[in-house]
């Protein structure tokens, strides 16, 4: 009898320690919550998740079970598991802006925002936030009480301006205003600190701002003596495509290689093959995803640029030309035709093969096409598994008769 009780006292024991190691999320909806939350003025942590999504299953397992995480938030909050489905979820997606999954909020007993991280990553320190949920500092609602109730503070602490804008970064917020204000405070010194260095990279997105100026035009030298993140050379590239973007988009006359040389004239750019590859890359991209009526500009440019594009790039850009419905200018497809065949003999892939199959169909060349299609088969039969074996069909000849073969299209 004793053994037995012993027993059940154990196994109460384990059900309570395994029933610690998990979030208990509340049955009740999110009204309830808020009335009990205005009762024992505890938070309520609101936490987005998709069901049956991969991202959200494995931030779950990760996230929830760091140590000590569940104990302290069964005990200091109420856990509040948003259904994405329902009524009631979609307008809480709605009323605290989630643009991200998976995402978690807390929400105050007086109705505020206390602390918000969007697209959430599972090494989060979870504790730690919720922590400073439960005392009130390094929160979101913390800064902003600061900013409105003690702005001198704030202005005099340029770390703690950073650390604004991180919590700013992490919630999905506006951190525009306060960043700039950061930037201001330095002098060219303090930029190459290396805390500095990764601001410029995380926040700059300025073309004409004094600190990404120093990073377009120091970038090598940063690299070579700051240890920090390899993105220096890549957020140059991202920012001077982007602005090119943008006055192309604002007028197609202006000829993209003249502005993008000024730009690096004016940046002092030294590696300017490297730079042209990769926003002519971004700028055909743009034109085939989005602007097909500028196809054009395709056959203005890309002979010029065939040379440093890598074959994948090629492939890319031909396979967008291929499956466009809306080209007008058809001699875009012989052009394409001749991408295509410089990224085949650099890179002699059963997908660029694929690719000039379908430029073959578009310009009417069928036997061409059908040739094609039986050396694809010959060259690559160990690769064609059966998905690819019905790619081939669907754009296969049949026979219709005459020394003309007519083309099925996908």
């Amino acid at each position: 009898m004793t053994k037995f009780i012993y027993f059940i006292a154990l196994f109460f024991i384990v059900q309570t320690t395994i029933a610690q190691d998990q979030i208990n999320f509340s049955k009740s909806s999110f009204k309830q919550l808020l009335k009990l939350s205005k009762n024992d003025h505890k938070d309520i942590m609101i936490y987005f998740g998709v069901k049956d999504n991969k991202v959200c299953t494995d931030f779950e397992k990760n996230f929830f079970s760091q140590k000590g995480l569940a104990v302290f938030y069964n005990k200091s909050f109420h856990n509040y598991r948003v259904n994405l489905e329902s009524t009631e979820g979609k307008k809480l997606v709605k009323q605290f802006k989630i643009n991200a999954y998976p995402s978690i909020i807390f929400y105050s007993s007086k109705k505020e925002i206390s602390h918000k991280v969007v697209g959430i990553n599972s090494d989060y320190d979870g504790l730690q936030m919720g922590e400073n949920v439960m005392r009130k500092t390094k929160t979101l609602l913390y800064y902003q009480y600061l900013i409105k109730n003690n702005p001198e503070e704030f202005r005099n602490n340029p770390l703690m301006m950073l650390e604004y804008c991180d919590i700013l970064y992490d919630a999905g917020e506006d951190y525009h205003d306060p960043i700039i204000t950061y930037f201001n405070t330095l002098d060219t010194f303090q930029l190459q600190e290396p805390v500095n260095i990764d601001a410029i990279v995380k926040y700059s997105n300025e073309l004409y701002r004094p600190e990404f100026i120093f990073l377009a035009r120091n970038y090598t030298h940063l690299h070579g003596v700051v240890n920090t993140s390899d993105d220096l050379f890549i957020k140059v590239e991202s920012v001077v495509s982007s602005h090119l973007l943008k006055v192309f988009k604002d007028n197609k006359n202006i000829p993209m290689q003249d502005t993008l040389q000024s730009t690096l004239d004016f940046l002092q750019i030294r590696s300017v093959e490297a730079f042209r590859l990769k926003v002519y890359l971004d700028y055909y991209k743009y034109i085939t995803n989005d602007m097909v009526q500028y196809f054009n500009t395709l056959q203005k440019y890309m002979p010029f640029h065939i040379s440093f594009l890598s074959p994948t790039d090629i492939g890319d850009i031909c396979s967008e030309i291929a499956e466009s419905d809306i080209i007008i200018n058809t001699d875009l497809y012989n052009e394409a035709l001749i991408w295509i065949e410089d990224a085949s003999n650099r890179n002699e892939s059963l997908e660029l093969n694929y690719i000039k199959v379908q430029l073959l169909v578009k310009t009417g060349r069928n036997m061409e096409a059908k040739d094609m299609i039986q050396m694809i088969r010959d060259m690559f039969k160990d690769e064609i598994t059966p998905e690819w074996e019905k790619r081939l069909k669907e754009v296969g000849a049949s026979n219709s008769g005459t020394d003309e073969v007519e083309i099925e299209l996908k």
